[in-house]
């Protein structure tokens, strides 16, 4: 639970001064944290998808967010995805109709 909202400004002010080119993903944290303590609830974050070029620093700031907040850290690198086989799909009607 977000403890009051000096607390998650706090937060996203070390997230900030940490890696100050993540402004819009640290916006977005810092807003629902905000959000969960003014309420009075559990912190929830929607799952987030931090786009850059390699070597910017979005899996260390992932993980210095989840560090700052305690909570388990998961790292899904969708690039290792793309090389899947997606056998199991099924064409659709109009594919098939084609």
């Amino acid at each position: 639970m977000a403890k009051d909202v000096n607390w998650a400004d706090k937060v996203a002010t070390r997230l900030h001064e940490e890696m100050p080119w993540m402004g819009r993903a640290k916006e977005y944290v810092w807003n629902a944290l905000r959000r969960s303590a003014q309420r009075s609830e559990a912190v929830t974050l929607r799952p987030v998808i931090l786009n850059g070029p390699p070597g910017i620093g979005k899996s260390v700031w992932a993980r210095t967010l989840t560090a700052k907040l305690a909570l388990p850290y998961a790292d899904v690198d969708a690039s290792k995805m793309m090389a899947l086989k997606w056998y199991w799909l099924v064409p659709s009607e109009a594919e098939t109709t084609l």
